[in-house]
């Protein structure tokens, strides 16, 4: 509210959009790959408004700077400005995941703070007390990790197969998508087929 107060109070319009599935916004979440186009649909709207001169500055920190990369390399139009902090990489895989060939272990305590902030585990006290009972330090201690024969969360199994599906030399098919920031989604002169809300 502040940052909105303090642009509103020199003229321009600030409108902030939740990532699908994320907070206030419909949908599912699904790390990176709704981003690109959600914003590029964003900014089509925007610049369509009365009150918009047909220039767009955007800005966000992290997470927020990889959306706007994101729809950067999907070419929405009237961006003229983009201030991204900490984030926005050039290749999601390389550059995010695994950075000079290693598993970031950051993925896994971003996954975890995630998870516990998803519509779908904030309205099941059962999932969020199941998430929260999670220990990551001891995750950790355990390495490497390994499938397990007992029933395991589901956001357990999905750091198993991203560090798995990360262990390869070449980036599996997930990295080689056009909504994910790299050298294939900012090469691309065309804008990528609409996703389905």
């Amino acid at each position: 509210a502040e940052v909105a107060r303090y642009f509103v109070s020199r003229g321009y319009v600030v409108i902030y959009q939740d990532c699908r599935g994320r907070y206030g916004s419909e949908g599912e979440f699904v790390k990176y790959l709704s981003d690109g186009l959600d914003g590029y649909d964003t900014c089509e709207w925007i610049i369509r408004q009365p009150w918009c001169n047909g220039k767009i500055g955007t800005m966000g920190l992290s997470y927020a700077a990889h959306a706007q990369a994101a729809l950067a390399c999907a070419g929405a139009p009237g961006v003229a400005a983009m201030f991204l902090d900490s984030g926005g990489f050039a290749n999601a895989y390389q550059d995010g995941i695994r950075q000079g060939g290693a598993f970031e272990l950051k993925q896994v305590t971003w996954a975890y703070r995630a998870a516990l902030e998803s519509p779908a585990v904030a309205g099941d006290p059962a999932r969020l007390n199941t998430l929260k009972a999670i220990n990551i330090g001891e995750w950790f201690a355990r390495m490497p990790w390994q499938r397990s024969k007992r029933a395991r969360p589901q956001s357990d199994l999905f750091f198993i197969r991203r560090a798995r599906a990360t262990s390869r030399p070449r980036p599996p098919p997930y990295w080689e998508k056009d909504s994910i920031p790299g050298k294939s989604a900012c090469s691309s002169t065309n804008r990528p087929r609409q996703l389905s809300p």
